[in-house]
C-alpha cells in the first residue's frame, strides 16, 4: 500500500492494483461517454495528474452522468473507484482550478455503479463543463428535443413566464440546498443537488434566448426588456 496524502485526507492505497482494475474494467458503450474517452485525456493537466497519483485513468470512469445540448455535451459529474481506503477523511471536498473549477467528493465505497471486488473509495468529479461532438457518427438527439419538447408545445411559455420559472427554481435550488445539507452529508447533498443544477442549466441555455434572433441573453437578471443583439422587444405584454 502507498500513503498519499491530499489536503486534510490521507489514504492507502495499492496503486498497481487500480491500475491494472483501469486496464480491465468495462466501460459504457453510450456515444455521450465514448466522446468523453475520446478525447479527455490531456483536457485538464492538474486533475488528470491527480488522478494518476493514485493509479486512476482519467479516461476511464466507472460512471458518468451527461446531457446532450445542441452541438455539445455537457458532463455533470463523473465517479472513479480507487482501489484501498481513506486512513483520514477531511471535511470538506478538495478543490482543483485547471482551467475549470472542480469539486472532488470522497465517499468510503460505493457511490455509483462500479466493478470493484475488494476494498476500495471513490472520488467523484463535480463540475458541469462541455466538450464538443468529436465522434465520426452522427450526433445523438439533443435532451430538448426528447423530453422537453412536447412540454414546450403543450405549455407555450413566452419569455417572462420562462424568466420567472428561471428564477423560482433558483430559489428553490438555494432552499433545498440548505435543507438537504442539513440533514444529509456533504457528500450525498451534492449527488442530489448536482443533476437538479445540470437540469436548471439546460433549461437556462433553452430559455435564456431572444425568441426573435435566437442568440442567448447572457447574465439572468430582472428588467431585460430588449435583446442587445436584434434590439427587438422580448415580450408583447
Amino acid at each position: 500500500m502507498t500513503t498519499i496524502q491530499k489536503n486534510e485526507y490521507v489514504f492507502e492505497v495499492d496503486v498497481e492494483k487500480t491500475i491494472d482494475y483501469y486496464k480491465t474494467h468495462s466501460l459504457c458503450e453510450c456515444e455521450c461517454c465514448e466522446n468523453f474517452y475520446a478525447q479527455i485525456k490531456g483536457k485538464f493537466p492538474k486533475l488528470e495528474a491527480f488522478l494518476l497519483d493514485f493509479g486512476v485513468d482519467i479516461s476511464k470512469p466507472d460512471e458518468m452522468a451527461s446531457v446532450e445540448l445542441d452541438n455539445t455535451i455537457q458532463y455533470i459529474g463523473i465517479d472513479y473507484t480507487v482501489c484501498g481506503k481513506v486512513s483520514t477523511m477531511g471535511e470538506y471536498e478538495i478543490d482543483i482550478h485547471d482551467n475549470l473549477f472542480f469539486s472532488l467528493v470522497i465517499t468510503e465505497g460505493f457511490a455509483s455503479p462500479n466493478q470493484q471486488t475488494g476494498e476500495y473509495f471513490t472520488i467523484s468529479i463535480h463540475n458541469i463543463f462541455e466538450l464538443p461532438w468529436v465522434l465520426d457518427k452522427p450526433f445523438p438527439t439533443p435532451i430538448q428535443q426528447k423530453t422537453l419538447k412536447s412540454s414546450y408545445e403543450v405549455m407555450k411559455l413566452n419569455i417572462d413566464q420562462k424568466k420567472r420559472i428561471l428564477f423560482l427554481a433558483v430559489i428553490m435550488l438555494l432552499l433545498l440546498s440548505s435543507i438537504v445539507g442539513s440533514v444529509f452529508s456533504k457528500e450525498i447533498a451534492l449527488l442530489i443537488i448536482v443533476p437538479l443544477l445540470g437540469v436548471w442549466f439546460v433549461l437556462y441555455k433553452k430559455w435564456w434566448k431572444c425568441p426573435h434572433c435566437n442568440k442567448s441573453l447572457g447574465r439572468l437578471e430582472r428588467g431585460v426588456t430588449h435583446c442587445k443583439y436584434c434590439g427587438n422587444k422580448l415580450s408583447d405584454d
